[in-house]
């Protein structure tokens, strides 16, 4: 009797159903501040949608938790499927009878669960909206996230935005904004105060742009498709609420600026930037203007350059001096610089090394001369007490003697006492020089005990532009060194990858040595477990 009353407790507890069922939903089992920021063009699609409506068929009890975790994402489409009076003809949803209080309330048991809905090019038709707006002024009551993707919308249909963004929205991404839409866009901007997160993408002007010191929002992207013609950072500025500054400039898009004014950025803490090296040049030096004392994080993202090495090099070096300048200045703790088609040298970011309050650098770029010693001089002798995670990844390089060897993984364990996390690429080498200096190194000193929980090693075995010759390096003795080595120097290992450069070139080259690379995560993995027992 006792055992079927807490089965009825169970059962009764909606709440509690919510959230065993949630654990089929990789969106209900993060954090709800990580929910409301996550942005894509299309519905996620984590599970088969069969095994969600299996279980509300179960029972009544599993019916409306089952239902919230199925449409907890959905389609404007999906939605509107089930008014059985509205259909789709020539592009347009069209009403092939009177639409009834009945379908509005068939709509209302689906609609109240969305909380992240995709829009595109599904508009309703003004006339259709009027009729639905008359009845459920907020059709969509619990929605957070709205991606809205309108490039073939008729801007006439924009009126009925509303339908789908109430006052309480709040994550709004236009992915597609044109000149016909942006005036309607832009108006109704003003009626959402309570966005937290805001994408703008599109051939935007100062329509849409002078409208955004007069928002509340807390995160902002821009994707500017063409060159703009306002001064971007100077109305950023005005946004009072701004923490996170989004800006990605298309490859054809030219930066300047416009104001000779030094904006202020009370509250912004975190700012990124997608563009060309060039466009990142002019962005930093309006940067460095700006104030930005709470500004704790930096990220680039460089699109493909075109210019010749020796230019790339200024424009690289200019950049992180600017960034040097800039973390002089602010509490600036977290650097990152990606770039796969960028070809650099260490030299252009040995000056980083005068941030002494970072804890997060990530250099991640296509080709990468660094070797042990630029690591020794950058991170100093125990100087990188700080350094929390440091990433040097890169895919290709031109010549062996111009990558880090296994070595250095000795060198960060001992030298930076805070690490958490590494990802790096180092050369591979299994020649028995190399494994007899490693064995060496383990049999006269003790264990650096490094506390790092991450490790991520690309090895480069594969030099560019050149046949693969790695296959007399891929041996079993090198790989049950070198997990020695590595559980030697990272005893406290929680997550280890390991992998190759070989499919650099494409997924048809990368595949030849998988089971070598797997193999060393085994025998990391092994040592682990027999160090537990």
């Amino acid at each position: 009797m006792s055992s079927y009353s807490a089965r009825s407790r169970v059962l009764q507890n909606q709440d509690l159903l919510h959230l065993i069922f949630s654990s089929f939903h990789p969106l209900e089992s993060i954090s709800r501040r990580a929910q409301k920021f996550t942005k894509r063009s299309s519905p996620l699609q984590p599970f088969p949608a069969s095994d969600i409506l299996s279980l509300a068929l179960v029972s009544s009890s599993f019916f409306v938790p089952a239902l919230r975790i199925l449409w907890y994402e959905a389609t404007l489409t999906s939605l509107l499927s089930v008014i059985p009076v509205l259909v789709k003809g020539d592009g347009e949803y069209i009403l092939t009878d009177v639409l009834r209080e009945e379908h509005l309330r068939r709509v209302d048991i689906y609609a109240r669960h969305i909380r992240q809905l995709h829009v595109s090019d599904d508009i309703l038709p003004p006339g259709i909206f009027g009729l639905i707006s008359r009845h459920r002024p907020s059709l969509l009551p619990a929605v957070e996230m709205v991606n809205l993707r309108l490039g073939n919308t008729p801007a006439r249909h924009l009126e009925s935005l509303s339908v789908v963004t109430p006052p309480t929205l709040l994550v709004l991404n236009f992915s597609i904004v044109d000149s016909a839409s942006e005036a309607i866009i832009a108006s109704h901007l003003g009626s959402l105060a309570n966005l937290g997160w805001l994408e703008l993408g599109g051939r935007l002007t100062n329509i849409s742009l002078s409208m955004l010191p007069s928002l509340l929002v807390g995160s902002l992207m821009l994707d500017l498709h063409s060159d703009p013609l306002v001064d971007i950072f100077g109305l950023c500025a005005q946004i009072l609420s701004l923490r996170m500054l989004v800006l990605k400039l298309g490859s054809d898009t030219v930066y300047r600026r416009f104001s000779i004014s030094v904006p202020e950025f009370r509250y912004l803490e975190v700012f990124s930037l997608h563009a060309t090296l060039s466009s990142t040049v002019n962005v930093l030096n309006s940067m460095q203007a700006a104030s930005m004392r709470r500004l704790w994080s930096l990220s680039f993202w460089f699109s493909r350059s075109t210019f010749p090495a020796h230019i790339v090099d200024h424009q690289l070096s200019q950049c992180v001096e600017s960034c040097l300048n800039i973390g002089l200045s602010t509490t600036l703790t977290s650097l990152a610089f990606h770039g796969r088609t960028i070809v650099a040298r260490w030299h252009c970011f040995a000056p980083l090394r005068a941030l002494a309050a970072l804890t997060h650098l990530v250099i991640d770029v296509c080709m990468l001369s660094v070797v042990d010693d630029d690591i020794i001089r950058h991170i100093g002798n125990g100087q990188n007490a700080t350094l929390k995670k440091l990433t040097l990844l890169l895919w290709h390089t031109d010549a062996m003697e111009r990558t880090m060897t296994p070595s250095v993984l000795s060198t960060l364990a001992r030298n930076c006492p805070r690490l958490e996390s590494l990802s790096i690429a180092i050369g591979l080498r299994t020649d028995e020089g190399t494994l007899s200096q490693l064995r060496d190194e383990m049999d006269r000193n003790p264990s650096p005990g490094s506390n790092a929980r991450a490790l991520r090693i690309r090895f480069l075995s594969k030099i560019y532009n050149q046949p693969s010759t790695g296959r007399n390096k891929h041996t079993v003795v090198g790989a049950a060194t070198l997990s020695r080595y590595i559980d030697y120097c990272f005893p406290s290992l929680k997550t280890f990858t390991v992998e190759g450069n070989e499919g650099a070139e494409g997924p048809a080259t990368g595949t030849e040595h998988h089971d070598w690379y797997k193999g060393v995560e085994d025998m990391v993995h092994n040592l682990r477990q027999r160090m537990r027992h």
